[in-house]
């Protein structure tokens, strides 16, 4: 290939500039009175013209093939994921049936206004990044990309993992590399593995990730989840920039319909498509304290979620996180909906709601 090295450039923010050096799959772009580095060769799909045509075209051809190769990739991956997830279905059908034989037989031996013994643990809350992305009165956000305020506030103060990365698209646009309206059609046009962070769209997927390891000999590995369960409830929690976490606010519900436990290469998630989710608005959401409803068996008193991205919760926190969910909703559209998913996750679980203890005894109830 021609030598890139000393090649003209123009970026449509930076104007006019010369590659001054490669390596390890980044470019450095001199322009008028500061340098740039760029990631080799997207940039010059994205960001950055060449003035010499034939070194475009051998560029162009680069980002083809490289872009091939990537979506082999992408194919192989999701072969693999299709039939491990086609492996999970059919152990999960089997291990479904045996456990509804036992669970019929035991509560064939029970009365009816019994409630089957709590499972512990197989519910889960997760800890999101705010994001106040489609933010109005009747929405909270994590609908659209963030404020400019917002990226500030989770890059420069909060330091948020991929908020910082020099790869995420926030970044770049803080950096000055990328126009917001670029940032923005990122949202708009790219799928669920193109977008600009997973919070963005949460409640448009509906979909919730366990995350990477930020502390320890494990950081950067993926999180994976454990003794999951379909039906199961997902809480996403959240702080606004000025709360402190005594004051984590719950901001979407949802019974878990598709699992993924997570490998050595992604993180384990879980997310719906079913009707059995619903959303609050910051009103509503400043009335639903997480901190109300759990506390750590371990640690009671503590009010802390530390650098762990979810928490297990058991079947009694749930219900009455939902049960609180309805009486929130009363008189409003969502009421039905928020009635069937508190009858929906007692029916498919055996919970005698009567049974469930009608206080809390949250962290701050302690």
């Amino acid at each position: 290939m021609t030598e890139i090295v000393n090649a003209a450039v123009s970026h449509k923010v930076f104007g006019d500039g010369k590659v001054i050096y490669l390596k390890n799959g980044y470019i450095t772009v001199l322009f008028d009175t500061f340098q740039k580095e760029f990631v080799y060769p997207e940039a010059f799909k994205y960001f950055l013209n060449l003035r010499d045509s034939v070194i475009s075209e051998e560029i162009n051809e680069i980002i083809k093939i490289k872009e091939k190769q990537d979506q082999k990739l992408k194919e192989k991956k999701e072969e693999e994921l299709r039939e491990k997830q086609e492996l999970e279905a059919n152990t999960r059908k089997r291990a479904f049936k045996e456990t509804l034989a036992k669970s019929n037989h035991k509560l064939s031996k029970k009365t009816s206004g019994t409630k089957k013994k709590s499972d512990g643990g197989h519910n889960i809350a997760f800890k999101c990044n705010f994001c106040d992305g489609g933010e109005s009165l009747n929405e909270i956000g994590y609908h659209g990309v963030c404020s400019d305020e917002m990226i500030l506030y989770n890059i420069e103060k909060k330091h948020h993992l991929w908020c910082s990365d020099k790869d995420s698209p926030c970044q770049l646009y803080h950096n000055g590399n990328m126009t917001r309206k670029e940032l923005d059609d990122l949202m708009s046009n790219g799928d669920e593995d193109s977008t600009v962070c997973y919070e963005c769209q949460m409640l448009k997927n509906w979909k919730a990730s366990a995350g990477m390891v930020l502390n320890g000999e494990n950081k950067g590995k993926p999180r994976k989840l454990k003794n999951i369960q379909h039906n199961c409830l997902s809480l996403l929690t959240t702080r606004l920039p000025s709360m402190k976490e005594e004051e984590r606010i719950i901001f979407g519900v949802f019974l878990v319909d598709d699992i993924d436990e997570g490998d050595e290469y992604d993180p384990g998630s879980v997310s719906t498509q079913s009707e059995y989710k619903i959303k609050l608005t910051l009103k509503e959401a400043q009335k639903m304290k997480f901190w109300n409803y759990y506390f750590n068996p371990n640690n009671p008193e503590s009010i802390r979620m530390g650098s762990g991205l979810f928490r297990y919760f058991n079947d009694d926190q749930a219900t009455q996180i939902l049960r609180d969910l309805v009486k929130l909703k009363e008189k409003k559209p969502e009421w039905e909906l928020s009635k069937r998913i508190l009858d929906h996750f007692c029916l498919i679980n055996h919970i005698d709601i009567n049974a469930v203890p009608e206080n809390p005894i949250g962290g701050l109830l302690r």
